[in-house]
């Protein structure tokens, strides 16, 4: 086996999740669309990769698209943005360019904004596993489904999930994919699942418990076969991470 990377000094992956298909008159999911535009702000403002499951090229009133369009704001001020989506099926066939097998890369170039888009072609319930195994800590905002399952895979995938406004309504749903409870309190234990009540509390921490992740990611273990997904996402993360 390959040892694992020295990413002590790598940029952070930050996952942001929660609702989609919102009403946006309804005030509400105007707050949380409000309060996922201000967590991709504040991330690219503290210099992290904000990953969601979102691509620019496509409007939709949801927490992933807002918290994707807080850290293109972030670039208006002379801040880097720089974002990876992990896109299920139906967003990539919402979008009018070609795309090479998996990775479409826009701007890496561009210094204040770089954007990578790994194209699964799964749907979305299939997608929504893989999103745990691409970030060092994950935010997740109140949701259905989808969000109980991507927070559910990023602790099973032992990275921490911060909790904003947003466990007792996810709680049941992660326990049920979890499997038990003992696997819940062994995350509670190890800081893996922390609640908070702010956008400034969840993005502090988020850089804070992404420590906890440093040491023990990726390393490539050649009897384990290689999951065509996985291996995409973190060839963009290391391309966005270097840009």
């Amino acid at each position: 086996m390959i040892p694992a990377p020295d990413r002590s000094k790598q940029v952070v992956i930050i996952g942001v999740i929660g609702k989609s298909h919102l009403d946006a008159s309804n005030r509400d999911n105007q707050a949380l669309l409000f309060t996922a535009h201000r967590i991709g702000q504040l991330i690219a403002q503290r210099g992290a990769i904000v990953l969601t499951g979102g691509h620019h090229a496509v409007w939709e009133n949801s927490v992933k698209h807002y918290a994707l369009l807080g850290a293109l704001a972030a670039a208006n001020y002379g801040l880097s943005a720089r974002l990876i989506g992990i896109l299920p099926e139906a967003i990539s066939s919402m979008i009018s360019t070609n795309v090479d097998r998996h990775v479409e890369c826009i701007d890496l170039t561009d210094p204040k904004r770089c954007c990578v888009y790994v194209h699964t072609q799964l749907e979305s319930s299939e997608r929504d596993v893989k999103t745990g195994a691409t970030v060092d800590v994950m935010i997740a905002l109140r949701g259905r489904s989808g969000t109980s399952r991507e927070a559910a895979a990023t602790l099973k995938a032992k990275r921490p999930v911060v909790f904003l406004n947003s466990w007792r309504v996810l709680e049941r749903a992660i326990l049920e994919q979890m499997g038990d409870q003992n696997s819940v309190s062994e995350a509670r234990e190890a800081r893996r699942i922390v609640e908070v009540s702010s956008a400034g509390e969840a993005v502090d921490q988020a850089l804070t418990l992404a420590d906890l992740t440093r040491t023990a990611v990726y390393p490539d273990d050649p009897d384990t076969p290689k999951d065509p997904v996985v291996v995409a996402a973190r060839e963009a993360i290391e391309r966005l991470r270097r840009s």
